[in-house]
């Protein structure tokens, strides 16, 4: 009909062709990406991948071949801790694995760190908090992290978000958008308690 015709005149007819041909061998020429997967084949994206199909870049899946498409009202959104509801939950006094934010890392700028401690020994993963591109080499030393990296968390923000390093190890080289949204959403929360405890200390400094 009318409206179809004047749809598909707005898109590349390359695109177009390859949708045709898809959907004349598979029964449909698209399919919806949702948690870094293509959900007709099954398959991860990478994360890069799934960047772009977030971003509305025209993107089309290795496995299936369909083109992909992101809608963001479909998404399973992480669980956003609220501003003014419950507070953060504590960190633990002893830690294995956490992510620190800092504001200003070594010529970087903004960046998070994630730290694992393993066997005695601990590890330093940097990331860029804008991009979620890693920031060098993982760095590796013979002592816990708190101890082995103290200058790097010392005027950190400890956030509390999930950390494996299995997972670590499969994003290689970027973070999932999903997870680069979660360790922002809570360092803005972590940004608000600082805040706030600084306001009650100024108003009440004798209870400090």
């Amino acid at each position: 009909n009318a409206k179809r015709e004047k749809a598909r005149a707005g898109v590349d007819p390359d695109l177009l062709r390859h949708y045709d041909r898809v959907s004349k061998f598979r029964g449909s020429g698209l399919s919806e990406v949702r948690d870094q997967q293509c959900l007709t084949c099954r398959v991860m994206l990478r994360p890069q991948t799934y960047n772009d199909v977030r971003s509305g870049k025209m993107v089309i899946c290795e496995s299936c071949q369909r083109v992909l498409y992101y809608n963001p009202a479909n998404e399973i959104a992480p669980e956003r801790p609220s501003l003014t509801a419950k507070r953060r939950a504590r960190p633990k006094i002893h830690i294995d694995k956490a992510w620190f934010y800092r504001p200003d890392f070594e010529g970087i700028g903004e960046a998070f760190l994630a730290f694992v401690n393993a066997q005695g020994s601990s590890s330093r993963r940097v990331y860029d908090a804008h991009t979620g591109r890693k920031v060098g080499d993982t760095e590796f030393r013979s002592a816990e992290f708190t101890t082995a990296f103290a200058d790097d968390i010392r005027s950190a923000i400890r956030l509390k978000g999930g950390l494996e390093e299995e997972q670590l190890d499969e994003w290689a080289e970027e973070l999932p958008m999903v997870i680069l949204d979660e360790l922002n959403a809570d360092l803005k929360v972590a940004r608000a308690e600082k805040s706030h405890a600084a306001t009650e200390t100024s108003q009440h400094p004798a209870a400090s």
